[in-house]
């Protein structure tokens, strides 16, 4: 039987809070997989946007969660990325189809908002700059549905 989730069991007395902020610490690298995942599955909902960093130290969650197929997400976005072509053999968006993280992220049709597009880098860099913008897109998506809930 799972144990209960309680966030008060990852923080250690010293740096439970800090500048308003709850920090976690774990002790190795399954241990943070498995909370980092409880505290996903545990907050996400329709109406969560996901911003999601690239690298090989987020890859093993990324893969974890393509896998399990729990998660439930509005939409997710990539905010950092290498220039060069789209899925260039560096590119984080390139790592995260290949943990099957995007493909899932088609099958509950959650949208997925990558960096690069082919453009210059000066079109990437202003395209870049309007990735805070899902976040009303959500809210606007969550009023639609709450309206079509109570028609």
């Amino acid at each position: 039987m799972d144990e209960q989730f309680d966030l008060k069991n990852l923080l250690s007395p010293d740096e439970r809070k800090k500048d308003g902020i709850s920090l976690i610490s774990a002790r190795t690298k399954p241990e943070g997989l498995r909370e980092a995942k409880k505290l996903l599955y545990r907050y996400s909902s329709r109406k969560s946007a996901l911003f999601l960093s690239g690298g090989l130290t987020p890859r093993p969650l990324y893969e974890d969660l393509a896998k399990e197929k729990k998660l439930i997400l509005g939409s997710a976005a990539l905010v950092d990325e290498r220039y060069g072509e789209v899925l260039n053999k560096e590119s984080n968006e390139k790592m995260m189809r290949d943990s099957g993280l995007l493909s899932y992220f088609d099958s509950i049709n959650a949208p997925f908002y990558g960096v690069l597009h082919n453009n210059s880098m000066e079109k990437e860099a202003k395209d870049y700059d309007l990735i805070p913008g899902i976040y009303e897109e959500l809210k606007i998506v969550d009023e639609r549905a709450n309206n079509a809930k109570t028609d």
